[in-house]
């Protein structure tokens, strides 16, 4: 028995990349949205300009895919 992950799962999954910038506010859906990190990664907040929500992309997507 081995509890080995596959190599593949080593490495950072093109779909993950999609996911770090935004399309819009996952509240108003607004496209005016913002950051102040000078280097976008999967740990970047975004702050929305019309409604104020502000998220992480991948943390959004991972608590919404969720149905307790």
């Amino acid at each position: 028995m081995t509890f080995e992950r596959p190599r593949e799962s080593w490495a950072p999954r093109q779909d993950d990349d999609a996911a770090v910038k935004p399309t819009a506010c996952p509240e108003c859906r607004s496209k005016k949205f913002g950051t102040l990190a000078a280097i976008i990664t999967r740990d970047t907040y975004w702050r929305c300009h019309e409604c104020g929500t502000v998220w992480n992309e991948v943390r959004y997507r991972q608590q919404h895919k969720r149905q307790w």
